[in-house]
């Protein structure tokens, strides 16, 4: 599978083989609402060309960027992993294209595989650490 997004292409020949039927490029437009704050996270996204910003938003409705993510990650995969709920919403800044794959279908495979799942958490941790 072609992709610019830098967490797939580290993915692990087995592990891209056993995902690929279920990942799905999927244009983003700018402004499009992917998660809110406390809703179930169905899908992952992986952007290809799209930009997204994470946002935190405050008891009094205002909102702070906490991060901008492009091809070098991905969003929603600590919530994947860990059947959890959005934090933060996530939102297409810069409208393009991005790689979609269920959450559930990622968790089985994270579940089933070590080198996956471990991929997936010090990836997190790497875009976190840049947040702070």
């Amino acid at each position: 599978m072609e992709t610019r997004n830098f967490v797939l292409r580290a993915l692990g020949a087995a592990d891209a083989r056993a995902l690929a039927d279920d990942m799905r490029d999927v244009e983003l437009r700018s402004g499009d609402v992917l998660y809110e704050p406390d809703y179930s996270v169905e899908w992952v996204y992986f952007p290809q060309t799209a930009v997204l910003s994470v946002v935190n938003v405050m008891a009094d409705g205002r909102t702070v960027e906490s991060d901008t993510v492009g091809c070098e990650s991905g969003v929603g995969v600590l919530a994947a992993l860990g059947s959890a709920v959005a934090t933060s919403r996530t939102f297409t800044q810069i409208p393009g294209i991005a790689t979609r794959l269920s959450a559930s279908k990622l968790r089985l495979r994270a579940d089933l595989s070590p080198n996956l799942r471990r991929l997936l958490v010090r990836h997190s941790l790497a875009n976190l650490a840049q947040a702070h």
